[in-house]
């Protein structure tokens, strides 16, 4: 087990340095693809999940009415360069079946299940989900405290670790690290504003 638990953490590795040149080559290189928008050799570049101009969700929060350029990188330069090229480089898909799992997570303070992955969530004035970035701060669809867990996935090992949880007063952190549906190293910082 030993020996496949290092492999996991390799192959988490070399899929993270795949995704950073991805990362690079889609910050770097979207100004000039974008002009080629509708050329399909530019495929690994654009977003077929959310479109070029963002989730509605994102534009909402960021109170964005316009699909121009300046939208569009934003958008699929630097929040999710070449996303079509991230959707191709991830885990396995199937169910998941827990190995060994460390840590606690709640949600509306109740505990849940460590298979859940910490984080943060958001809904509007009227208590609608919105996902991970929105108007006001979550505590019923936030899921918080930590998460390490060990699992496979046909037959697969893999790993993930999730951190969602107040630094000091208003401000709160989150970690992400480890195979979830992608693979994610994300980390990210919140002020609460209730």
């Amino acid at each position: 087990m030993f020996i496949k638990k290092i492999l996991s953490v390799l192959n988490y590795l070399g899929a993270l340095l795949l995704l950073l040149l991805a990362y690079l080559g889609g910050v770097l290189l979207f100004p000039f693809v974008y002009w080629f928008r509708y050329a399909s050799f530019f495929y690994w570049w654009w977003d077929d999940e959310d479109g070029l101009y963002g989730a509605e969700y994102w534009r909402k929060a960021k109170k964005i009415t316009k699909k121009n350029f300046w939208v569009a990188y934003r958008w699929a330069g630097l929040r999710n360069p070449m996303w079509n090229a991230h959707t191709k480089i991830r885990p396995k898909s199937g169910d998941e079946t827990l190995i060994k799992g460390y840590g606690k997570l709640t949600r509306n303070g109740e505990n849940v299940n460590l298979m859940n992955s910490a984080i943060i969530n958001y809904e509007d004035e009227n208590g609608v989900y919105q996902g991970n970035a929105g108007d006001n701060f979550s505590f019923y669809f936030s899921y918080l405290g930590w998460s390490f867990v060990w699992y496979t996935k046909r037959d697969k090992l893999y790993w993930r670790f999730s951190l969602a949880q107040r630094l000091f007063k208003r401000r709160w952190v989150q970690f992400q690290f480890g195979a979830f549906h992608r693979y994610i190293f994300k980390i990210k910082s919140s002020v609460n504003s209730r």
